[in-house]
């Protein structure tokens, strides 16, 4: 399937927990990027392309919550994309790449 062009916001490669909760299941796995549009993560096991749910982020001791869907899947990999519903979404993003900025851009 080739998919329109879109601008991609630049990433953070990063490596935190994330749980992503979707009908009632929990799916447990790794951050191996962000961006204020979304991450991607690799996950214990296979999620469907449009699932909704929660993502929790699992930051330095800290836990980020957002609403999130499943955009893609490329193999293990599972990209997510952040669903911004109130302001208090943006910070919450605003501050997780805060705490993570330190970390090395992925071009």
């Amino acid at each position: 399937m080739v998919r329109p062009y879109q601008y991609r916001s630049p990433r953070l490669r990063t490596r935190f927990r994330v749980d992503f909760f979707s009908c009632g299941l929990r799916y447990i796995g790794e951050c191996t990027d962000l961006s204020p549009d979304g991450l991607r993560a690799r996950m214990n096991t296979e999620v469907a392309t449009g699932a909704e749910g929660f993502l929790e982020m699992h930051v330095f001791g800290r836990v980020h919550r957002v609403e999130a869907t499943v955009a893609n899947l490329e193999r293990e990999d599972i990209g997510f994309s952040f669903r911004m519903n109130a302001p208090e979404d943006e910070q919450t993003l605003r501050s997780l790449v805060s705490e993570v900025g330190g970390l090395s851009w992925v071009e």
